[in-house]
């Protein structure tokens, strides 16, 4: 999910993306299964009677679709994240929206948060803020935070 290479003291590169086990091809044979399995059941409860199944086995049949659709939307997220001597760069695709920040090392500032039991990481550099390593666990994010101090600390 995550890589970090690093090429000397003052160089470091970072880039994550989600990890997406089921393909396009796997999402549409998930779907028509659960779409068969939904239909046949409530088939069956038609047959006897219960015919007012039939719209909610549809509506699960959307809800699943839209939410495969959902995914479908973020399959192409990622984060980047470079810092070159005195220079960074982060770059962040989330959906069909691109955010980007570049700078100096010696203005840019890394605060730490705890969110909800979780820690979260933000890079803040003229005025903006962004977080960083969204796609990432506790354990990387905290060991990305020790060395992005180490770096900012040696410009």
């Amino acid at each position: 999910m995550a890589s970090t290479e690093p090429f000397n003291s003052a160089s470091f590169f970072l880039s994550t993306k989600p990890n997406r086990s089921l393909s396009v091809g796997g999402r549409k044979l998930w779907i028509c299964l659960i779409a068969a399995s939904a239909l046949l059941v409530a088939g069956a409860g038609a047959a006897v009677g219960a015919w007012l199944i039939l719209p909610f086995a549809g509506f699960e049949i959307v809800l699943v679709w839209y939410a495969f659709q959902v995914i479908t939307q973020h399959d192409e997220d990622y984060e980047m994240l470079s810092v070159s001597g005195r220079e960074f760069s982060w770059e962040r695709r989330c959906g069909r929206e691109v955010n980007k920040l570049k700078g100096s090392c010696c203005w840019a500032q890394l605060a730490k948060y705890n969110v909800g039991g979780r820690q979260q990481l933000e890079l803040k550099y003229a005025g903006k803020s962004v977080t960083v390593g969204s796609q990432m666990s506790d354990e990387q994010r905290k060991a990305l935070a020790r060395r992005l101090q180490l770096l900012f600390q040696n410009v």
